[in-house]
């Protein structure tokens, strides 16, 4: 009985003084006050508007239903008939949090999205902060990261997009698993995390595919230059992971790929421009220094725009980054920063991140 107590207390102290349950804690508290006044003033229910309201919430509740009924290869309710896959996997289908709504009834889905939201939020932080102490010193500063992170003008300005939430919660694990094969020589997680970021969303999954390749030369590139043949031994192990990761996720992915490419409404539309215009110059830098607003009402630059333009960082927007920049100037991360502002302001280096569609 007492080493029963032992352990019971010795594993409640660990959880309390977990900075890794702490960045969870941290992040779904901040979202449950962000939240919780609008669900209170909606009697229970999240609603925004446009997609949100007439695309998110009904798909959710329809994928909820075609699957309980076991309509999960035709469905006659979405246009005049199409397969549950191929009109979904976009949307809903690769979603570990929608898996989660199935639990409740789909007439439930409207009560149950709020706090869907406040658990992206919380994983969002939890695998950023994994990612981000791995090079601070102070673990707090990763939680402050985490928050940075998990409520970026990214996040605010999407609002209305539920499943670009789970990309953005899903997204450091790509990083951390390519930080563990390469750093610790551990293999399977980046598989893992590939197989998870492509089942999640196969079309904003590509511009991962672009910026992790980015990530890998600028992080890891010296090993070029140290021992060529390593280098290129564990660029091919690293390929290899990412064709094992693509494989788990075929089921959603091939489908969904196969479908976009015999769409002709898809057809693609290159874009190889070199600058923009003057307005959209103007937008990017309001972008990147000042709060987000809603897509449908904006105030300045443009009237709309649902072209996720946002990259403000909550409180300190990107004061804290030119600061780092300035004091390391050599450093990897700085040309990292370096190359991802030159993909910005180049749209022929940021149209690569979409296989250089119009949008």
């Amino acid at each position: 009985m007492k080493l029963h107590v032992f352990f019971k207390k010795n594993t409640l102290s660990s959880l309390i003084n977990n900075r890794f349950v702490h960045a969870f804690l941290l992040n779904l508290f901040l979202g449950f006050l962000t939240f919780i006044p609008f669900i209170i003033q909606n009697r229970g229910i999240f609603i925004l508007c446009d997609d949100f309201n007439f695309q998110q919430i009904p798909f959710s509740m329809l994928c909820n239903d075609a699957i309980k009924s076991g309509e999960i290869f035709w469905n006659w309710n979405i246009d005049l008939g199409t397969p549950l896959i191929e009109g979904m996997s976009y949307y809903t289908l690769g979603s570990p949090l929608f898996w989660i709504s199935l639990l409740f009834p789909s007439e439930a889905y409207p009560y149950l999205v709020g706090w869907l939201y406040m658990l992206n939020y919380a994983l969002a932080g939890l695998f950023s902060y994994s990612y981000i102490q791995r090079f601070v010193k102070e673990k707090k500063y990763a939680l402050l990261g985490s928050i940075l992170y998990a409520f970026s003008g990214f996040q605010a300005v999407n609002l209305l997009f539920f499943h670009f939430y789970n990309v953005v919660a899903f997204f450091p694990l790509l990083l951390i698993g390519l930080e563990e094969k390469m750093i610790n020589h551990k293999k399977g997680l980046l598989a893992f995390s590939i197989f998870l970021n492509a089942f999640l969303n196969y079309f904003l999954f590509i511009g991962e595919v672009i910026f992790i390749i980015l990530y890998y030369f600028i992080r890891f590139g010296n090993g070029i230059f140290k021992n060529a043949r390593k280098f290129i031994q564990t660029t091919l192990s690293c390929i290899g992971e990412g064709i094992l990761g693509l494989a788990m996720s075929a089921v959603l992915f091939l489908p969904s790929v196969a479908s976009i490419l015999r769409n002709p409404r898809a057809s693609v539309q290159s874009n190889y421009s070199l600058f923009m215009s003057n307005r959209e110059y103007l937008q990017l830098i309001r972008a990147l220094f000042f709060p987000s607003e809603i897509m449908p009402s904006q105030s300045i630059i443009y009237e709309s725009d649902f072209s996720s333009m946002a990259a403000y960082l909550p409180m300190v927007s990107l004061s804290l980054v030119l600061v780092y920049v300035i004091k390391q100037k050599k450093d990897w991360l700085s040309f990292m920063i370096y190359a991802c502002l030159l993909c910005t302001f180049i749209p022929l280096l940021n149209n690569s991140f979409t296989l250089f569609t119009t949008s």
